[in-house]
């Protein structure tokens, strides 16, 4: 075996383990940039150990037994890696660093010293919450139908402490970790490949750390101005007529909105299937667009990179050595074909299929499915079971790329649902389908400020939820929520609308959309800081105020941009909650009422109030409303 343990910043290393020395400084599709500087640092030798000093972190490394100390400069230690199982019972509770064989395939092991005071925060789109202590966690992508489950659309392999570190394991294949759920105090991890290696990041602060891991896998571009407007959608439009009957009625409801979204239908098919083409059927696609140009919206387009032997892209797929078969059971079985976004002569084929799409005046496509990719089939440069969660991260990056090919620098956007380490570098993601309901809505909070932990700066979800249809409080509700994501579309398996949920609704969807819109200079800073730092928009609050343990555990509280404090309505029949107000002044954005912070205070919030606070001392820009961003 050969360890490798490089130290590329005063505050950045990477450890890596394999069997071979072949396997060692692997180049993978998640690591975007080289942060290696150029800095001195000490290191000493004595009979038990080396010890490294950076000037920022001490690292100790013990020879018998092996393991991995982080020290902070004064000689706290902040993270234990590695070595052989801590507790001297030694039930195998936890693994230790080294490689086990079974099942005809060698894995790679490695664990972490849990403190008894110490939270472990995201590792993907959680809809059980940000936290992950006491959770068993498998890294595999799936359909999180519902959004109320352990399953994941966005897997993402980094993890973050409340200590002031984090882990980044760059690997695309599949792994368990049990994080305090076996030993509770030590985290293990079992990952399906014959190599171990990882990012370790010190902080102390959480956005340094996040900033870091960044900066190592990509940062978000700063997504086009009318993106952070309304994107109005529903499953579906079924013509075209009907789609120009709601952009129509939208503007005469005097609902500000940038974007309309099409679904399947656009191009025959009702959404198990992809053809790339319009149909005839639907209307005319490109005067359809033209037609929204003109009402100063832009245009949202469905698609996905499975296509049935049916679909005239099957078959066009096959002779350009773009698609790999696979089946879908029934009876008979159905064969299916998937793109492979790991062929150049595939990735190639797809953009052309896009390039007319967005030559025709299309804005934006949709980037759905993709986080079911099969593993029963061989890749041109992977396994199935390595191209898995991998496959969300490279056709994030080819709709993106032709995008940004057609549309310019700075004007490029896609709508992802799919993502892996990496995909933050595509913008923007939403939170797939959720069930709607006010337990589910809670949820979907919780995901947001868990993905923003992981590395996404951008991210929005289903106004009023994707499957059944939500009251007319739920809807309100949830319009409050959505529109202080960074980007924000009501979208539904029946229509979302708000002019279908009765005149309150819709009064209250108004009132939400024209207090975005006057927010919009707001918004821009925040997003360009947000972009350039590598961090998220919404921010939980243990991001700002990690000292502070009392909002370690708070996942239904978020600052939207640095300086305004939302606290969303999750409950039915709720008209009042409960707010923790952090550190400093708070201003109440409707009455002005000045609080001090560190208390929980109870705020009102009758059904057409969400709790809303301004941190004092900062400045919040506003501007007239107005029907779209100019």
């Amino acid at each position: 075996m050969v360890l490798s343990l490089d130290v590329l910043t005063p505050t950045a290393l990477r450890l890596q383990l394999a069997r071979y020395t072949d396997r060692l400084d692997r180049k993978t599709e998640m690591v975007a940039s080289d942060i290696r500087e150029a800095f001195s640092c000490e290191m000493t030798e004595t009979e038990d150990r080396f010890t490294i000093d950076t000037g920022k972190m001490r690292i100790l490394i013990g020879k018998k037994p092996y393991s991995v100390a982080v020290l902070d400069p004064s000689g706290t230690r902040v993270a234990e890696l590695g070595g052989p199982e801590r507790c001297n019972v030694k039930q195998y509770d936890a693994l230790p660093t080294g490689f086990v064989q079974g099942d005809d395939q060698v894995r790679a092991c490695e664990n972490f010293r849990l403190e008894h005071d110490e939270e472990i925060l995201g590792m993907g789109e959680q809809f059980l919450g940000m936290h992950r202590r006491g959770q068993t966690v498998r890294n595999w992508s799936e359909d999180a139908k519902g959004n109320h489950s352990p399953r994941m659309y966005k897997p993402i392999p980094f993890l973050l402490s409340t200590r002031g570190y984090g882990i980044f394991f760059n690997t695309s294949a599949p792994f368990t970790a049990w994080i305090g759920s076996q030993s509770a105090f030590e985290a293990s991890f079992l990952i399906d490949e014959d190599v171990l290696d990882y990012y370790f990041f010190y902080g102390p602060s959480l956005p340094h750390v996040i900033s870091q891991y960044t900066a190592l896998t990509g940062r978000a571009p700063m997504p086009p101005k009318w993106s952070f407007g309304l994107w109005m959608s529903r499953n579906s439009y079924e013509t075209a007529q009907e789609a120009l009957q709601v952009a129509e009625r939208i503007r005469k409801e005097k609902v500000p909105c940038d974007a309309i979204h099409f679904d399947p239908p656009w191009m025959g098919t009702d959404g198990s299937d992809c053809t790339l083409e319009p149909s005839p059927a639907w209307g005319d696609l490109e005067k359809t667009i033209q037609e929204m140009h003109a009402l100063h919206l832009h245009v949202s387009l469905w698609q996905m990179p499975y296509m049935s032997d049916a679909s005239p892209a099957f078959k066009e797929g096959l002779r350009h050595d773009a698609i790999v078969e696979t089946s879908v059971p029934g009876a008979p079985p159905k064969r299916m074909g998937v793109i492979d976004f790991s062929r150049p002569e595939a990735i190639t084929w797809y953009k052309g299929r896009l390039e007319r799409l967005l030559r025709m005046g299309a804005d934006c496509i949709k980037v759905d499915f993709g986080e079911t990719a099969p593993i029963n089939v061989k890749y041109h440069r992977y396994s199935g079971i390595e191209m898995h969660n991998l496959y969300a991260l490279l056709y994030n990056r080819a709709a993106w790329e032709v995008t940004e090919q057609v549309k310019g620098r700075g004007n490029a956007i896609i709508w992802a649902r799919p993502a892996y380490a990496g995909s933050q570098r595509y913008p923007i993601h939403w939170s797939g389908d959720a069930d709607a309901s006010f337990e589910t809505l809670a949820c979907v909070v919780k995901a947001g400020l868990s993905l923003a932990l992981s590395g996404f700066s951008f991210w929005a979800n289903d106004l009023g939820g994707y499957f059944s249809t939500p009251s007319s409080e739920l809807y309100m509700r949830w319009t409050q929520f959505a529109f202080f994501c960074s980007h924000v579309r009501a979208h539904g398996g029946t229509p979302r609308e708000p002019w279908m949920f009765g005149k309150e609704a819709l009064a209250n969807f108004r009132k939400y959309a024209d207090l975005r819109y006057s927010l919009m200079p707001y918004i821009l800073d925040e997003a360009t800081f947000a972009s350039e730092k590598g961090l998220p928009f919404i921010r939980p609050l243990v991001l700002d105020y990690q000292n502070d343990r009392c909002v370690w555990h708070i996942e239904d509280e978020f600052l939207f941009g640095r300086s305004l404090l939302v606290a969303p309505v999750l409950r039915e029949g709720e008209r009042s909650r409960k707010v923790y107000l952090p550190e400093g002044e708070w201003q109440d954005f409707w009455s002005g009422t000045v609080t001090p912070g560190c208390r929980w205070i109870e705020r009102d919030a009758p059904l057409d109030i969400l709790p809303l606070f301004i941190r004092r001392g900062t400045r919040i820009e506003r501007t007239q409303g107005r029907q779209y961003v100019e």
